[in-house]
């Protein structure tokens, strides 16, 4: 019983690491991933990767082509549509949450996101805001519901985080739009305000999907 805790461990371990490297988008949608790559560079068997691999298949985020190998996958925009709708719904009442909950700890924590980011500057400077970005609605979902609320939100936002490359960093919608609306969300779930921490984030989330619909709507239109 002891090894097969141990093995499952490392299965979930390199699960992590995968994944984490599609959400850095070290991996991008479409690319192929080269298990003895990752035999090399973690330092483990084939098994827990192949193993980890089918985890992320199942979360459709991994897609194995016969004798082909195995891919990132990539999402249609209805689909990312679909999944932004549900992040509305799980984001808004974990917003709520957050304000009803919220320790004065991490009331700390929560208001040191975006302090000194730079908006306006290079790619590395957006990318650096992307990550805070992620960080920021991920501490959202922690302090609403712990790990629960975590994992549910990471197996949507994955895909909204990844697969929008049209600016640098993934982003869905320019952070010049978006800074002030976390500002605004950081005060209300600070203020304990779960009426207001609610409606920000059902707006901030509901405006993305829109761009998304607006765009998809353009190609369809082109197509006609």
């Amino acid at each position: 019983m002891k090894k097969l805790g141990l093995r499952r461990n490392l299965e979930l371990h390199v699960y992590d690491i995968i994944k984490s490297l599609i959400m850095d988008r070290k991996y991008m949608p479409g690319d192929q991933i080269s298990i003895s790559q990752l035999q090399a560079d973690l330092g483990v068997s084939r098994t827990p990767i192949v193993m980890a691999l089918k985890m992320l298949e199942k979360e459709m985020l991994i897609k194995t082509k016969p004798r082909r190998g195995h891919y990132v996958r990539t999402f249609t925009k209805r689909e990312i549509i679909n999944v932004l709708e549900l992040r509305e719904a799980l984001e808004a009442v974990g917003a709520r949450g957050a304000a009803r909950r919220i320790t004065e700890s991490q009331m700390k924590k929560l208001k040191g996101f975006f302090k000194n980011v730079n908006v306006e500057g290079d790619p590395r400077a957006l990318a650096a805001y992307a990550k805070e970005d992620q960080g920021f609605h991920e501490y959202i979902m922690e302090v609403a519901g712990g790990e629960v609320f975590s994992r549910v939100f990471k197996a949507y936002a994955i895909v909204t985080f990844t697969y929008h490359a049209d600016l640098p960093g993934g982003f869905v919608r320019h952070p010049r739009e978006t800074i002030w609306e976390h500002l605004d969300m950081i005060e209300a779930i600070c203020n304990r305000d779960g009426d207001r921490a609610e409606a920000l984030m059902r707006r901030h989330m509901r405006l993305g999907r829109e761009k998304f619909i607006k765009e998809l709507e353009k190609e369809e239109q082109m197509k006609t």
